[in-house]
């Protein structure tokens, strides 16, 4: 049995297609479990009604949490032997199960993969390739590397035997964004194998840009202590090989600084420990000449940077 978990707060635009498209499934064997997670629209009566109609949806309401701790609540009673997640403002193709299903078993993988589409992209690859990775640094930097694997959730079946056997059933309620690329991270680096197809099964709805390049918030900074996990459990494991990851780091650190410093959020607290993680890593250890110029400014003068970022990108 598989089981889908669809986390679920204010979604009543989108909810209808989305379970209408776990509920159109090749694949029968399902235990799906909705979330609602303290919605205020018409999200839990629309939860109410598909309950009525299919007795393998099962309801979880409650208050408003955050979409980890409506995650750790459905792993909580999961049954499946595999696991799976979808948003609720997305939906899915009638087969992506059955194929996912199907690789992983034909595999003898962990966590089967497919890619996903978006308005910018809206066709199934016309020729289908499929591979499995086994090498513990090809796999952590694939999240990185290749857009379409990504260190995202609901394009992935994971096995719930890796989730228990490492202890990783709980999301950090504490991480506010890159939650998923960290438990991705964990789960893909216990494995003994990944297996990813090119075929794009999820369809990824993106509303505006959220990006934490694009504006600062306090709770944005949580995806620097996530990424730091992740460079911290790993960089001696597979000696080194992570300048993706500290990269990205870099990247975020240096746009919550423009972005705090041209919005004037910035306490001197918050002002400090940004500037002090443009010294966490030494520049060899920075991939992108880019990234690597920008660090190099900011530890100079920031006031530089900014002028230079805000002339460029801060309009």
């Amino acid at each position: 049995m598989i089981t889908i978990i669809v986390p679920i707060f204010n979604s009543e635009n989108f909810l209808e297609k989305c379970l209408e498209s776990i509920l159109a499934q090749t694949y029968k064997d399902l235990e799906i479990i909705l979330v609602n997670d303290g919605s205020n629209d018409r999200s839990k009566d629309i939860c109410n009604a598909y309950a009525k109609i299919d007795s393998r949806i099962k309801l979880i309401h409650k208050n408003n949490e955050g979409v980890s701790a409506a995650r750790n609540d459905a792993l909580k009673v999961a049954k499946g032997e595999y696991v799976g997640f979808v948003d609720s403002d997305d939906w899915i193709d009638p087969k992506m199960y059955e194929n996912l299903y199907k690789l992983i078993r034909s595999t003898d993988s962990d966590i089967s993969v497919c890619g996903y589409k978006t308005r910018l992209n809206s066709s199934i690859n016309g020729k289908i390739d499929y591979f499995t990775i086994e090498d513990n640094k090809e796999k952590i930097n694939i999240l990185i590397k290749n857009n379409q694997v990504g260190g995202y959730l609901w394009n992935k079946l994971f096995s719930m035997d890796i989730i228990k056997k490492n202890g990783m059933s709980l999301f950090d309620e504490n991480i506010y964004f890159c939650e998923d690329l960290l438990y991705t991270s964990q789960l893909f680096m216990e494995s003994k194998s990944v297996s990813v197809t090119t075929a794009s099964y999820y369809n990824y709805i993106t509303h505006g840009n959220n990006s934490t390049s694009y504006t600062y918030s306090k709770s944005k900074l949580t995806a620097l202590l996530a990424l730091q996990q992740i460079i911290d459990k790993f960089q001696d494991s597979i000696n080194g090989g992570l300048e993706l990851y500290k990269d990205l780091f870099m990247h975020i650190n240096i746009s919550l600084l423009m972005n705090g410093m041209k919005q004037k959020k910035l306490d001197k607290k918050t002002t400090l420990y940004l500037k002090k993680n443009l010294f966490r890593y030494n520049l060899l250890d920075l991939k992108s000449y880019k990234i690597k110029l920008s660090c190099l400014i900011c530890r100079i003068n920031l006031r530089l940077h900014y002028i230079i970022w805000n002339n460029f990108y801060g309009k």
